[in-house]
């Protein structure tokens, strides 16, 4: 048997339990996970039809919102990798929510795997494409998350000022001055008496 034939028999085999358990009305999440990684196991590049490839897409989106719950994060992080490799090369145009749910999920998942390049690369293709600051938020938290995770913690300071700033928050302040006015508060608080400290 071909490589190409062992494909189309894992997609065939991942779509008839697929189908059976949607049409059986069977909520069962070993089955549901067994017919995705049979679908998964045939690839994308097996399908023609778009319809289709959108399908699994979306279903490699459920799946892998089950896995995170389950705090299966790495097995998330591959459903969520698989489901954007069934997505067409215009996908942003042609499905923008089912892209920005798989490119907000995974970014949200290689945080938790720390997989910092990965977090780079689907939070930058989320943010540029993105139609609206909001929609651009889960990826930009990722993105500040990874930074923290990376021991770069003025960069994620920056970060997280920054978006608070679009976010139109008043008052925000540079790091440094804020550095400066704690620094005089730890000062006064070294001088000041605990009772007086409890009565305030």
């Amino acid at each position: 048997m071909s490589q190409q034939e062992r494909k189309q028999n894992h997609m065939k085999f991942g779509l008839a339990i697929c189908a059976w358990t949607m049409n059986a009305g069977v909520d069962d999440n070993e089955l549901f996970f067994t017919a995705i990684n049979q679908i998964n196991k045939g690839g994308s590049d097996i399908l023609s039809d778009p319809a289709q490839k959108v399908t699994l897409a979306a279903l490699n989106l459920k799946a892998g919102s089950r896995a995170m719950a389950f705090s299966d994060f790495h097995s998330a992080f591959k459903l969520f990798k698989h489901g954007i490799s069934f997505l067409s090369d215009d996908h942003w145009e042609t499905h923008y929510n089912l892209s920005l749910d798989l490119f907000d999920s995974i970014s949200e998942v290689a945080c938790f795997v720390d997989d910092r390049d990965s977090v780079t690369i689907y939070t930058e293709q989320l943010i540029a494409h993105a139609k609206c600051y909001d929609d651009k938020l889960n990826g930009l938290y990722a993105a500040t998350k990874a930074l923290k995770n990376a021991e770069r913690k003025q960069e994620s300071l920056d970060s997280t000022l920054e978006i608070l700033r679009q976010l139109g928050e008043p008052g925000l302040r540079p790091f440094q001055e804020l550095t400066g006015d704690m620094d005089a508060i730890d000062g006064i608080l070294q001088n000041t008496l605990d009772e007086s400290i409890y009565n305030m």
